[in-house]
């Protein structure tokens, strides 16, 4: 039905006398009662007696879009009036001002309702910041740029919310005395604000500007990290304890539990937990809109290929964090050493800068937000693009759904009926659970594994990381695009299952033999009896009991008799030598009676065959996962509920697979623990693990894991269908009726 437009003394009624009529605003042919009449008297300064009325659906348009329809005609109507000396009666039969491209565009696409892309005024799509749009940042709006420069923010992020804390947690336990379930709890928490405000944030989202909500979590972002740091200056300097000539058996110290300075108070946890909620209150948006925003501006042939490029970021970030996380740890935590200290990365007491990362990139952070904000809502030609690709069959439509709270528990009924989304989001949950828990611990299970100070774990956490994350993404980026728009989603499911049943044994590449257990006296051993397992309370024997030794700092020492010992003080050492050795120890059967600072050869071997199978299964998984499952998920649901999918399927994963699994984690590492440090009575963090048990436990417990991501993946392949004719008319596709019933 063509469009009327109204003006002048013509009576109002008229413009609903017949059953259906058009909105002057987006075109859509409604019924009558769903009509609103919006009235401009902006001719009645010049002429007295003209005002124009227009009519808009009450329901289909969006405020933005009516505001800025509503502008666009009213200078239509003042150039009119300029033009002819006021005259507007001459010219109230004018057709009203049209979007070209609704004009040629396929019923149903009226019908849709539309997405951000959709709503955004031609002011809007330049690069700038409100009213400030630069003519020379003009060739900012495009995907390109737009792809390049969330991907820094993309590595910024990812180092400082992933790399750096995934590394520095060792060092965090040994200097504030949490346990590895503590740490669990600090990781989890990363998900907790994200799981109350992403599913939100993404529903209504769908309806306003991205940008404006990404760039805000960016500076939310920025912010939690910063805050991650402040125990640091909170806590003070650190001292490394006794120093080699203080630790013998004839000072006899003792613990002084009144000078200690070791941390593991409750606040210190505190502030870690709350830096970690502000850094994913921030991250919501991000997870949540990012890939919905750039399908929506980008052609859907090349969505894998952006969306590779910036998962390859996503993953390669951590890696880098963990490469620059070594250099930082190679600094001395307080920049200076204590007096009379020269400590090196391999000595037990050093403790690097682990706060010395947040506090520069959260900085970086938030500055690089600002950059962020400048995109438009829209891309120039973004809406016309996707119009065809709806029209074409391509890409399944929108619905008419509006954003509306009560409107959200059927929403996400709706949602969950979609087996294939169902089954995809629980692929991802089960595969996180495990590997997104090892992913945290992992630069830890390296030093206990293979005896890698904390640099060198960093070093090979970053080879493993990387290599996975480069050629894994780019496969996966190449596979996806080469399957056709309409069969992307069905085969894209297919690959996910495929490389899930191939990687299925991956997790007991734990079961590799590596370094034996630590022969520690009272603990492995007995003093006097090899074959007796110790525990922390034997570490006291008949030859050191009158030496008064503190439980408190771990500085092992290896006997002459091929023995590890808790500090020279429990080997009853009572001379410290120059060449950094001690003599006169009475609790070392051998004839010299020495020992020397640091651990007994504990006989590691294969870090390289575990680093090359490691890489291995990380390229292979991350081909089958990382595009192909965000595929699945953005072509199994309609058009603008892409970012509500998305923020569902991001709080399934991370609620149920990332955030209790650290802490699960950490609890299955718990129990590997042979010795605790021992803080004026209350339990600290562990000293040394059963190398063998804790092996085990990780492999099996993976294994489990695996097999219940490849059950996911498959049924998740088994319901899917392809984007056919028939199937885009059962979501409300292109060749229902052009009358929308509101």
């Amino acid at each position: 039905m063509p469009r009327t437009s109204f003006h002048g003394n013509e009576n109002i009624s008229d413009m609903t006398s017949s059953t259906m009529n058009a909105c002057e605003i987006c075109g859509v042919v409604v019924r009558r009662r769903r009509l609103l009449t919006l009235i401009h008297r902006g001719f009645k300064r010049l002429s007295g007696v003209h005002m124009v009325n227009w009519i808009s659906c009450k329901e289909h348009c969006t405020k933005s879009e009516t505001s800025s329809r509503i502008g666009a005609l009213i200078n239509r109507d003042n150039r009119i009036m300029d033009d002819h000396n006021g005259n507007v009666i001459a010219n109230k039969t004018a057709a009203p001002l049209q979007d070209p491209s609704s004009q040629k565009s396929h019923p149903s696409s009226q019908k849709s309702h539309p997405s951000s892309a959709d709503v955004a005024s031609k002011q809007d799509l330049a690069y700038g910041w409100g009213k400030i749009r630069p003519i020379c940042l003009k060739f900012l709006s495009c995907p390109v740029w737009f792809i390049a420069v969330f991907s820094v923010y993309a590595l910024l992020q990812g180092i400082a919310s992933w790399g750096l804390p995934s590394l520095v947690l060792p060092s965090i336990e040994r200097r504030f005395g949490f346990s590895t379930k503590e740490l669990g709890v600090i990781a989890a928490s990363n998900d907790v604000a994200a799981l109350i405000l992403v599913v939100f944030i993404s529903y209504y989202g769908d309806y306003s500007n991205k940008m404006k909500w990404i760039a805000g979590g960016a500076t939310i972002t920025g912010i939690g990290i910063i805050v991650f740091a402040l125990p640091h200056f909170m806590i003070g300097r650190y001292h490394p304890g006794n120093k080699h000539s203080d630790a013998l058996c004839n000072h006899g110290n003792g613990t002084q539990c009144a000078e200690m300075n070791s941390g593991g108070d409750w606040y210190y946890l505190t502030i870690f937990i709350l830096g970690m909620l502000i850094m994913g209150a921030g991250s919501a948006p991000c997870f949540s809109l990012f890939s919905a925003y750039l399908d929506e501006n980008v052609e859907p042939k090349s969505f894998p290929l952006y969306l590779g490029v910036f998962t390859i970021i996503q993953f390669i970030a951590p890696g880098i964090g963990f490469i620059i996380g070594g250099k930082f740890l190679s600094i001395y935590v307080d920049i200076n050493q204590p007096d009379g200290f020269n400590l090196t990365p391999q000595d037990p007491r050093w403790i690097g800068a682990w706060w010395l990362g947040f506090l520069i990139f959260g900085i970086l952070i938030v500055l690089f937000s600002f950059i962020m904000l400048g995109f438009p809502s829209a891309m120039p030609g973004a809406r016309q693009r996707r119009l065809r690709h709806i029209r074409e069959g391509n890409i399944k439509p929108s619905n008419d759904v509006q954003p509306c709270l009560r409107k959200f528990p059927s929403e996400l009924k709706e949602l969950l009926k979609n087996w294939t989304f169902l089954f995809n989001t629980l692929g991802l949950t089960c595969f996180l659970f495990y590997f997104g828990s090892v992913g945290v611990f992992f630069s830890k299970l390296l030093r206990v594994k293979f005896g890698l100070d904390a640099v060198k774990a960093g070093y090979f956490f970053a080879i493993i990381n990387i290599s996975g994350a480069v050629v894994g993404n780019i496969a996966g980026s190449i596979i996806v695009r080469m399957f056709s728009l309409k069969t992307a989603c069905k085969k894209a499911a297919a690959a996910c299952a495929i490389v899930s049943l191939l990687t299925t044994g991956g997790p007991l590449i734990f079961l590799i033999p590596s370094c034996i257990n630590t022969n520690l006296a009272g603990v492995a051993i007995d003093y006097s009896n090899p074959y007796m397992n110790g525990t922390a309370g034997l570490l006291t024997s008949r030859c050191n009991v009158n030496c008064g030794c503190s439980l408190t700092s771990f500085s092992p020492v290896c006997g002459s008799d091929n023995v590890t010992y808790f500090d020279a003080c429990h080997a009853g050492c009572n001379i410290h030598l120059d060449d950094k050795a001690f003599s006169n120890c009475s609790c070392i059967a051998d004839e010299s009676g020495s020992a020397k600072p640091g651990y007994c050869d504990r006989q590691c071997k294969n870090l390289v065959m575990f680093t090359v199978i490691a890489v291995l299964s990380s390229i292979i998984r991350t081909a089958g996962s990382s595009v192909p499952t965000r595929t699945v998920l953005l072509r199994c649901v309609p058009d603008n509920k892409r970012a509500f999918a998305s923020g569902v399927w991001f709080v399934t994963f991370k609620t149920f697979g990332l955030l209790p699994s650290p802490v699960v984690f950490g609890h299955i590492v718990d129990k590997s623990c042979r010795l605790w440090q021992n803080i004026c009575g209350r339990r600290g963090r562990c000293f040394d693990y059963d190398v063998t048990s804790l092996s085990r436990n990780i492999a099996y417990y993976g294994l489990a894991w695996s097999v219940l991501t490849t059950l996911c993946f498959f049924l998740s392949w088994y319901f899917c269908k392809p984007c056919t004719e028939s199937v885009c008319i059962e979501n409300q596709g292109v060749d229902q009726p052009q009358e929308t019933r509101l």
